[in-house]
């Protein structure tokens, strides 16, 4: 495994560079070591939800970092980020206090800051193309939560911002930073288990169009501001619950503003499975919706792999059970790699798992720290998807930000690059697209157009709400 550890440039002298001619990314960073304050990355939040409540927590306590700024349309929210920014820093500091993070509602105040450095986006879906290039076009270094975008064609254009204004960009994909799901593609690299055959995500499920009734909107919300570039919705807190976030996605369910588990769950395993397969700039060629009834998603690859995003359990009569598997085996955050010479099953809840066993038999396994906070549900044992996102990183360190602020300080791209981050969420979009449209599906992944379905292309991209373009 590479070494990152390098004599760091000046932070002044290099952050608004552009990037240049790259090596290529490293798998997982080091713990990055405590920074002058003239040294370390300034940073600005935008969207404090669950996930970016829980991005700063871990961010404040990063010695390579300052946080100068939160921003919110929800007034409890973006107050509530100050107040842990603050009371973070105070603690640090002889005199018990401290009074330098800034609270925003409108987030082009906070691009407008030539002090901060970076931006870690957290917001719905709906944001993240448009935020993404407004930031890189604000000279802003981003992470952006998944699936980083909201349409095929706001994946391409966050692609050329990214480029063009030489930003570092981290996509969500926090998989990729961790040693079990690292460690399973260096496996299948080298070929531990043959070429490989098939591939099986978990997760499954789309967005519908969904119109809920008006409800009356809180003065501490701003609406509009919420909604952005999607189509008008009236204020309903199924989307949105005022103050103190209840759930990671509570809007995914509506195709205006997400793609549904598919982009909201599954394109965390679609992307470790392009990282298996050598196609982080690259994608499938063939997308198979589930017929009626059914609950299983096939991709095909131009490399003869077959992809499924399916629930729960592997389906004997529709899908290749490889030997010594169990098919009782329930999926939760699980990807299953199956090749010519056996197979590894790699999961949030670990350790890796493969037969013949032999395939690990140089492998240190390494399980995760037990969760004491997961509420498993009563009815199937299943734990949380936040409960499980939060074992990730606190099991397995920091290393998917730290990656990123190491690309930052050294101007190379991450693990989670803008275009590979991109592409994987493109595979989200296929599946969703393939399934509104009730059509197998065949795509061009050079061009990233449909092939001779103009009913799908037009669905590349999406009209958005005044003002707001892309």
């Amino acid at each position: 495994m590479r070494t990152l550890l390098q004599r760091p440039v000046g932070r002044r002298t290099i952050l608004k560079q552009g990037v240049g001619l790259l090596a290529a990314p490293w798998l997982i960073a080091p713990r990055l070591h405590a920074a002058p304050p003239s040294e370390r990355v300034t940073l600005g939040f935008i969207g404090i939800g669950m996930m970016g409540r829980g991005h700063l927590r871990r961010m404040v306590s990063n010695p390579a970092v300052q946080v100068l700024a939160v921003c919110d349309v929800d007034e409890w929210r973006v107050n509530d980020a100050k107040a842990q920014v603050e009371t973070a820093y105070a603690a640090a500091k002889r005199t018990g206090t401290y009074k330098g993070c800034t609270a925003y509602s409108d987030f082009r105040e906070l691009l407008a800051r030539p002090d901060i450095d970076a931006v870690l986006i957290a917001t719905g879906d709906r944001w993240h193309g448009v935020l993404s290039v407004m930031a890189a076009k604000a000279g802003k270094d981003i992470y952006c939560e998944k699936p980083t975008s909201l349409t095929i064609h706001e994946s391409r254009a966050m692609v050329d911002a990214v480029r063009r204004y030489g930003r570092v960009f981290q996509g969500g994909y926090q998989q990729r930073s961790t040693p079990d799901f690292a460690t399973a593609v260096q496996l299948i690299h080298t070929g531990r288990i043959g070429p490989l055959k098939n591939i099986y995500c978990n997760w499954f499920g789309t967005s519908t169009v969904v119109n809920l009734p008006e409800e009356a909107a809180p003065g501490t919300v701003d609406w509009d501001m919420w909604i952005g570039p999607s189509p008008w919705h009236p204020f309903n807190n199924r989307f949105h619950f005022v103050g103190e976030p209840k759930r990671v996605v509570p809007w995914d369910f509506n195709r205006d503003f997400a793609g549904g588990s598919i982009t909201s769950n599954g394109v965390h395993h679609l992307d470790i499975a392009q990282w298996a397969m050598g196609m982080d700039e690259s994608g499938p060629v063939e997308i198979i919706p589930a017929p009626p009834g059914g609950r299983i998603i096939t991709y095909k690859y131009a490399n003869g792999v077959t992809v499924q995003s399916f629930q729960s359990r592997l389906d004997p009569k529709l899908q290749e059970i490889p030997a010594g598997f169990d098919p009782a085996t329930r999926f939760q955050w699980e990807i299953l790699f199956v090749g010519a010479h056996g197979w590894i099953l790699a999961g949030r809840q670990g350790p890796l798992k493969a037969y013949p066993a032999e395939i690990l038999a140089d492998v240190k396994l390494t399980p995760p720290e037990p969760l004491t906070t997961a509420k498993p549900d009563a009815k199937t044992g299943a734990t949380s998807p936040q409960d499980l996102a939060e074992q990730l990183y606190r099991a397995r360190g920091y290393a998917h930000h730290d990656n990123w602020i190491q690309a930052i300080r050294m101007r190379q791209r991450p693990i989670s690059d803008v275009e590979c981050s991109g592409r994987s969420t493109c595979v989200g979009h296929l599946a969703n697209i393939a399934t509104w449209t009730g059509r197998t599906q065949k795509w061009d992944p050079i061009k990233e157009a449909f092939i001779d379905d103009d009913a799908a292309n037009r669905m590349r991209q999406r009209a958005m709400r005044a003002p707001w373009t892309i």
